[in-house]
């Protein structure tokens, strides 16, 4: 089942504020979880000291005859990792190790990857002279050691120690073979200088707003985290995927200050976008110039290029640090799903799930109720329309950001309570169903880098306004794709909804051409090759 989001950062964000509110007592939480960790440690220590493996080993006879005492299988658990040794038998080790070594000299392996010779860095700090990792999948060697009954029967023995049936229910059969296809990794007896280094998994996401995840770790998330048992299979087999392309793209966030690190110890170049990060504005002002001064200029500086969303945003990186002038700055607006707005929902399917009257013309905002949004300005300039048309309705479809109740004030002072609606966050076809609904779109942010929600309601036809000294505005005026109005200008906002209702007709036809050129020219598949040669 895919998980639908419009704003993936934003939902993790919110979910993770959810979670923490939900344990006022988190700093004591943490103190038992840390004071468990120092226990183990010191008992892990004692075992070091007193000659023991930390590491359980079993024998595979012992799986075979099972022989298996519940003290070890505690103690598998316990450590979450387990050594079987005897598997295979050393002849047949050895036969495999000698046919692997003449399919990879048969078929060039080394004259072939010359170019990829760090391959095994990736995972250690390995000389390249000395190769232990090698991009291949399935010579025979590797197949024959996946299908041999032997490793079946241990990988049963390992899936058995799982809860896998609660309450009637099966989550998964632990006797069904299940293979994984890995590379190759061949290394001397006795050599232990391979490890797998700190890394990033490119294109993941936290899986903080899956429900089944949150199931998973309700224990945990509810503080009650003795009673989480990590064998417990119940939920795993719950999730939902969030399709996504794949992600190169480094953004200027505080958690990719360690990816940073990363690249710059392993030589790795990087892409930096920062995803309208850049300017300084009322409610973070003083952090950024903090992260700025320790970091996030030098995360700037030394990317290979960077990516800015619209000449806005390029001129913004250039304003906080005129240096960059000199640096590449791709200028690549995002690219579209447009997948996700060819099958439209059925318009009034909104109206009729919060009881909106079919008359009403909606004028709405899509996206974060935040500072940097421009909300004030949208509900005074509605206020103003609102005084020449009585039947319009202010829709404001977004998560509270910092903003919501000074909105809401707002809104009480000008006394248009009756005329406006809060939704809270809505995402996939509630989204859509929102935006075929609405009759205009309206974004009025202090600060855009690029137009992504206004440019949502014009795939969904329906049409919007944006202020114009913005590179939100810099697309829409490019794209001919909406109205455009200066910042604050409460009169200006009111009257280009009115017009714009006068001569309806005149909108839909300027929004269903800017539709079909966005799908034509900026969705994913059209704009792949842009990005293909930004990674080159």
């Amino acid at each position: 089942m895919d998980l639908i989001i419009d704003n993936i950062e934003e939902a993790i964000v919110n979910t993770k504020k959810q979670l923490k509110s939900a344990l006022p007592d988190l700093k004591e939480i943490f103190k038992d979880v840390e004071h468990y960790i120092s226990e183990e440690v010191s008992i892990i220590e004692a075992s070091i000291h007193e000659g023991k493996s930390v590491i359980p080993e079993i024998l595979y006879q012992d799986i075979e005859n099972g022989n298996i005492d519940l003290d070890t299988i505690d103690l598998v658990k316990k450590r979450g990792c387990v050594v079987i040794r005897n598997v295979f038998s050393k002849s047949l080790i050895d036969e495999w190790n000698e046919d692997l070594g003449k399919y990879i000299i048969e078929n060039g392996y080394y004259e072939q990857c010359q170019g990829k010779a760090h391959l095994d860095q990736y995972f250690s700090s390995l000389q390249a002279s000395k190769p232990q990792v090698f991009g291949i999948y399935w010579s025979k060697p590797q197949v024959k050691a996946r299908q041999d009954k032997a490793m079946a029967k241990t990988k049963a023995w390992l899936n058995n120690l799982w809860v896998y049936e609660k309450d009637g229910n099966t989550v998964f059969d632990p006797n069904k073979e299940c293979t994984y296809a890995d590379r190759i990794r061949r290394r001397e007896p006795g050599d232990s200088t391979f490890g797998l280094s700190p890394h990033s998994d490119a294109g993941s996401v936290e899986r903080w707003i899956d429900k089944g995840y949150q199931k998973v770790y309700r224990h945990i998330f509810n503080g009650n985290w003795n009673d989480y048992d990590p064998f417990d299979a119940s939920h795993r087999t719950e999730i939902s995927e969030i399709p996504s392309p794949a992600v190169s793209h480094v953004f200027r966030t505080f958690q990719n200050v360690i990816l940073y690190f990363f690249c710059k110890i392993y030589s790795i170049p990087y892409v930096m976008d920062a995803h309208g990060a850049v300017p300084y504005h009322k409610n973070k002002r003083f952090l950024k110039k903090l992260f700025d001064f320790v970091i996030g200029k030098r995360m700037l500086r030394d990317a290979k290029i960077l990516v800015a969303e619209t000449d806005v945003g390029r001129q913004e990186y250039i304003e906080i640090m005129p240096e960059l002038e000199k640096n590449e700055i791709a200028v690549l607006s995002p690219p579209f799903d447009t997948d996700e707005f060819i099958d439209l929902p059925i318009r009034g399917e909104f109206r009729n799930k919060f009881n909106l009257d079919q008359d009403k013309k909606i004028i709405m905002f899509l996206g974060r109720i935040h500072y940097i949004k421009g909300n004030d300005f949208l509900i005074k300039g509605f206020a103003e329309a609102l005084k020449k048309r009585d039947d319009l309705f202010l829709v404001l479809v977004g998560p509270d950001d910092g903003h919501m109740e000074e909105c809401k004030n707002l809104v009480d002072s000008l006394d248009i309570k009756e005329h406006v609606l809060f939704t809270g966050f809505l995402g996939g076809e509630h989204k859509n169903s929102a935006l075929v609904d609405a009759e205009i779109v309206v974004q009025l942010s202090r600060f855009e880098q690029g137009a992504w929600a206004p440019l949502e309601g014009v795939l969904c036809k329906t049409p919007i306004i944006v202020t114009a000294d913005t590179g939100t505005g810099e697309d829409v005026k490019r794209l001919n794709a909406g109205y455009l109005v200066d910042f604050d200008n409460n009169e200006m906002l009111a009257q280009t909804i009115i017009d714009i209702l006068i001569d309806y007709e005149n909108a839909k036809t300027l929004t269903l051409e800017a539709r079909d050129y966005i799908i034509e020219n900026l969705s994913m598949n059209a704009r792949v090759g842009e990005y293909s040669d930004l990674y080159k």
